[in-house]
């Protein structure tokens, strides 16, 4: 199983968690949010109208950008605004590790090529 996480917490984050919650290749094991949010719950941020939180995130605490350790993950899903996303993809990206070029690949393809 492959751990992941999810920068973000907007509706694009949670729809991430949601798709997430049974997988069967990749195990969610932490969200990246703001500075300011960091140790609240998922709950606290879930506005997702549709779907409920799912039961084994709705307490898992919000970490910081500036805590993530890029190789305890095996990929990244980048939920990020367009505003930020950039700076902040490219900065991790610029570790030169296999998290990094993910991070990367995924950032092009979902943010860069519009």
């Amino acid at each position: 199983m492959k751990r992941c996480v999810i920068l973000g917490t907007g509706l694009i984050g949670q729809q991430f968690v949601r798709l997430l919650d049974t997988h069967p290749y990749f195990e969610l094991t932490e969200v990246v949010a703001s500075d300011k949010s960091e140790g609240q719950s998922l709950k606290s941020k879930w506005n997702l109208p549709s779907f409920e939180i799912p039961d084994m995130f709705a307490n898992l605490k919000l970490s910081s950008l500036r805590n993530l350790t890029p190789n305890s993950y095996d990929i990244v899903f980048s939920a990020l605004p367009a505003s930020i996303a950039k700076d902040i993809e490219l900065k991790l990206a610029q570790n030169g590790d296999q998290f990094s070029q993910m991070l990367l690949r995924i950032a092009v393809n979902q943010k860069f090529l519009s």
